[in-house]
């Protein structure tokens, strides 16, 4: 049997065999013509660019503090609204942080006054109508309603002592008294004083408002 002869030659850097073409790959790493590049590494390989490396450090302007926080408004703390109180039956005056050993606060007699201590003091007392108070700073609460004052036709009116008149303010809380430093029996209020009353019919103008005054709930013609 003869055996055929296989013809080699070159054909512009490939090699002819038989009539088929065998594609030679150079030695640099590139392709010849029709042959799928190789691989090659980036040169950023392993860096994303979302790597969370831009100015956002996880120390933004949302420091935790929120913007709807109250503020100094008089809102945050109101506690409970201010209430009027009829005259009790024996005429008593409500003595407000009288009260010791977890007991109730005192109502003293209609010849006494309250001398109301600061929150969280000495507990407040009950003196004679006219005396000192055990503490100078006290605030004395003479009447709290016309009928705590001793003589017919009388008035019980709020006063700011040596300061400027007291007068009916408002806030998110509600009304409540400005310059106000006590309670006293007169036959008639004087200008800057306001008329304490415990019902409507107590004021002969204005309307009988509740305000929270130091540690008391009163009223006052408004």
């Amino acid at each position: 049997m003869v055996r055929g002869k296989r013809i080699f030659f070159l054909l512009g850097g490939a090699l002819v065999i038989d009539g088929l073409l065998v594609i030679a790959c150079s030695s640099d790493g590139s392709s010849s013509p029709g042959e799928t590049p190789p691989v090659t590494a980036s040169a950023d390989a392993g860096t994303k660019s979302d790597a969370h490396t831009s100015g956002d450090t996880g120390t933004g302007s949302n420091t935790g503090t929120d913007s709807s926080t109250p503020t100094g408004d008089g809102g945050s703390d109101c506690g409970t609204p201010a209430t009027l109180h009829p005259p009790k039956a024996d005429g008593g005056i409500y003595c407000p942080y009288s009260a010791s050993d977890g007991g109730k606060n005192l109502y003293c007699p209609t010849t006494d006054q309250c001398c109301e201590s600061a929150k969280g003091g000495s507990p407040s007392t009950c003196v004679t109508k006219g005396s000192a108070c055990p503490t100078a700073s006290a605030t004395v609460w003479e009447c709290e309603s016309p009928l705590d004052c001793p003589g017919m036709g009388m008035q019980c009116c709020a006063h700011g002592g040596t300061k400027a008149s007291v007068t009916v303010q408002q806030d998110t809380c509600g009304p409540y008294l400005s310059k106000f430093d006590g309670t006293r029996c007169a036959s008639s209020c004087g200008a800057g004083e306001l008329v304490v009353c415990e019902a409507p019919s107590d004021c002969a103008t204005g309307t009988c408002t509740a305000v929270k005054p130091k540690g008391n709930d009163i009223g006052v013609c408004h």
